[in-house]
């Protein structure tokens, strides 16, 4: 969510043609004034830059909004449309667009400017949010959500490339916070807003509320004009040249890979055993797939989705699993907390919001204090490493929980645990935005990092829903061995206390317990791993970076020269 990943944009040099270079009669010195000039002119000043920030935070806390504000409208969209077998798809059509389309995405941002294509993918972000908001059927929706995933999966990469255009290098681990944290925000926030519109109005309002957004992107796509991206070179190419260059096969598969990845989550466990024939021949279908795509994307080269010489920067890949590994921790801690409150100390909905408010409130504040530490100390792999080794603790002790569990308890471990996840999360975008000096590198390495970071998160809450079911099946069958399979599947918290006597609720209680300390058990296991992660991450100075960015571009600007 949130957070976080931002690209160092290169200073540009102003190209001149070979005629202006022979009448030129600037010296040495002049020419170094001229290039320093050039370079402190690559950021509009900071009034515009601010109203361009604003302007670009708007419309992606707006799109990330959207992840959560259609989760509370489900059952009332099921009610009216008489189709609950497709309650499920509402959410995977959207994610499995977000996931696949990425890197499209991705290879757009290299070839064309960062403004134009940023006001496009909002454009299809509304058309939607249109569609589902006039849909006549179940189906409708699920087209509408796909196409509104989509876009978003473009808008919101795009809005942190145009913000690392526009944000002084100085700024930007403090601003990545900032705008992560507001983003985070506003998706906590939706579901909120979605409850509300559907209860007072329509669940259909869940879709319109988000077209009054297009008059603000109108207005994105006048202002700051000015501002260029200069990584987006078309080195004299037609629009036709750049699409047939284009890594069509590459994104097939990859889309393909992740939709079966995707499908093994969203069934296993639950309509089919993680054993049966159907989840096995996935399983071989999504790993060929993957190796698949390794080798399309090896022999590609440049032209590739993913060029090597990019992901085998140690840095970026590390950062990469970093970042996945840690959403899917985070994710965990926001869908099984509340679950935990819920079914174990018998809290309502609204009690465990509140409940959960430390998690949140924990979490916002050490991001935007982790952004000015990196700030001000330049260095991101300490914050990664001491954000794990916290958020370690904390998750450990989170799997202690039960019934008996008291309030200081529960409240000190979610608190540990967010604030360990939140001072190492803004490492991994500062190092990718860090450890590449060519500005055409910067919409692959954020793509990397925003997919993982998306990944993570659908990996995480699937993984521990898996694992929740599983434990609650296999505790209940021990405890209560008449119930069936069936009856355990479909029950939920309270059906199944409804079939057992009043007597017996306490185990259906326990077996909830047992469950959900086993899925912080993974949580453990998965900021354990990257802890190890960021001991492989180089120790790199943002500030070090802006320093030498001025001597670069006058290097650059004589050897055009010369």
């Amino acid at each position: 969510m949130d957070p976080e990943k931002m690209a160092v944009p290169p200073t540009e040099v102003v190209n001149k043609s070979e005629s202006d270079c022979e009448a030129s009669s600037a010296t040495s010195g002049e020419t170094q004034t001229s290039s320093v000039v050039q370079a402190k002119a690559k950021h509009p000043r900071t009034n515009t830059w601010c109203l361009y920030f604003t302007s670009v935070w708007v419309v992606a806390d707006s799109v990330k909004q959207d992840e959560n504000v259609v989760a509370p409208a489900v059952p009332s969209i099921t009610d009216s449309l008489g189709d609950s077998e497709d309650e499920g798809w509402y959410g995977t059509a959207y994610f499995l667009a977000l996931s696949c389309c990425q890197m499209a995405w991705s290879q757009v941002y290299k070839v064309f400017p960062a403004k134009p294509v940023f006001f496009g993918a909002f454009l299809v972000f509304e058309l939607g949010a249109l569609v589902g908001a006039l849909a006549p059927n179940s189906a409708g929706v699920i087209v509408g959500r796909a196409i509104s995933g989509a876009g978003i999966s473009g808008t919101f990469v795009g809005a942190l490339i145009i913000v690392s255009y526009i944000v002084p290098l100085s700024f930007r681990p403090l601003m990545g916070a900032f705008f992560s944290v507001l983003i985070g925000s506003t998706q906590n926030g939706g579901s909120v807003l979605g409850g509300v519109l559907t209860s007072m109005l329509s669940w259909r309002w869940c879709f319109w509320i988000n077209l009054p957004l297009g008059g603000l992107s109108v207005f994105l796509g006048l202002v700051g004009s000015s501002i260029t991206s200069p990584e987006s070179r078309r080195g004299g190419k037609t629009v036709k040249e750049l699409v047939r260059g284009f890594d069509a096969l590459g994104l097939c598969i990859w889309s393909l890979a992740v939709i079966c990845l995707t499908l093994i989550l969203q069934f296993g466990g639950g309509r089919f055993s993680w054993t049966s024939g159907t989840l096995v021949a996935l399983y071989v279908v999504t790993a060929v797939l993957f190796a698949a795509f390794g080798l399309v994307e090896k022999r590609g080269g440049e032209r590739s989705l993913v060029p090597g010489r990019i992901i085998k920067q140690r840095s970026l890949a590390c950062s990469a699993l970093y970042i996945l590994l840690m959403q899917a921790a985070k994710s965990q801690l926001t869908y099984y907390l509340p679950i935990y409150f819920q079914a174990v100390l018998d809290d309502s909905a609204m009690q465990s919001s509140v409940h959960t408010l430390p998690n949140f409130v924990a979490n916002t504040l050490f991001q935007i204090l982790s952004g000015m530490g990196i700030s001000w100390v330049g260095y991101y792999t300490p914050f990664m490493l001491v954000g794990s080794s916290i958020g370690l603790a904390g998750s450990a002790l989170l799997s202690t929980l039960s019934v008996t569990s008291t309030t200081p308890q529960w409240a000190s471990y979610q608190v540990l645990a967010a604030v360990g996840i939140a001072i190492g999360y803004n490492g991994p975008q500062m190092a990718a935005q860090t450890v590449f000096q060519d500005p055409r590198d910067t919409p692959t390495a954020l793509t990397i990092i925003t997919t993982c970071q998306d990944l993570g998160g659908s990996l995480g809450t699937s993984i521990g829903n898996a694992i929740l079911v599983d434990m609650v099946q296999q505790q209940l069958q021990q405890l209560l061995p008449d119930l069936s399979t069936a009856q355990i599947s479909n029950g939920g918290l309270t059906g199944l206390k409804n079939l057992v006597a009043p007597e017996q609720a306490y185990l259906v209680v326990e077996a909830y317990a047992y469950a959900i300390r086993v899925v912080f058990y993974g949580t453990t296991a998965l900021i354990a791993t990257t802890l190890f992660l960021a001991c492989f991450v180089e120790w790199k100075s943002v500030k070090e970076k802006a320093k030498n960015t001025l001597s670069d571009d006058q290097e650059t600007a004589e050897q055009y020269k010369s």
